[in-house]
């Protein structure tokens, strides 16, 4: 059984980024987006400025200090490999108390196809003062380019 992580909050978050489930690499690291091919952390990078990260806890203080908060819609399944597609056995994450105790949130973006599906299926809670976008996925599975992956997520992080 796969536990996923913790969410990532910071002070009146207004953009609430959420995947599906870490990938292997990520759940070995104990760190969100974990795998160096995986384009979230160089796109947060490219978008809110600053130099390349010395650590994870750069990375997590960016987040935060751009009101940006992260989680997974999955709290917990069952997976052979990384891909979305191999995860069974779905318990989710109480997203929805999130966004009713964090009025702040006014956007969620679903990094990739599979968060938004595993949100729709399970959760489908969509107050009326919150924007939903499904992204395109920063993983390297998503093949492509990073420059369209980063026009696409800038044109929604602010």
């Amino acid at each position: 059984m796969i536990e996923c992580f913790k969410p990532i909050l910071g002070a009146l978050p207004h953009t609430l980024v959420l995947g599906s489930c870490p990938s292997v690499v990520s759940l070995e690291k104990v760190e969100y987006y974990g795998n160096k091919r995986n384009a979230f952390w160089p796109i947060m990078r490219d978008v809110f400025g600053g130099d390349d990260f010395k650590s994870y806890d750069d990375k997590v203080q960016l987040a935060m200090d751009n009101h940006v908060a992260i989680w997974d819609v999955v709290a917990q399944c069952t997976r052979e490999g990384s891909l979305d597609s191999a995860i069974k056995d779905v318990a989710v994450n109480d997203i929805e108390d999130l966004l009713m105790d964090m009025p702040s949130i006014k956007t969620v973006l679903f990094n990739g196809a599979a968060a938004a599906k595993f949100y729709k299926k399970y959760v489908a809670y969509y107050p009326y003062r919150t924007e939903f976008f499904t992204m395109p996925s920063t993983s390297p599975a998503y093949t492509i380019p990073y420059e369209k992956k980063l026009e696409e997520w800038e044109s929604k992080l602010y």
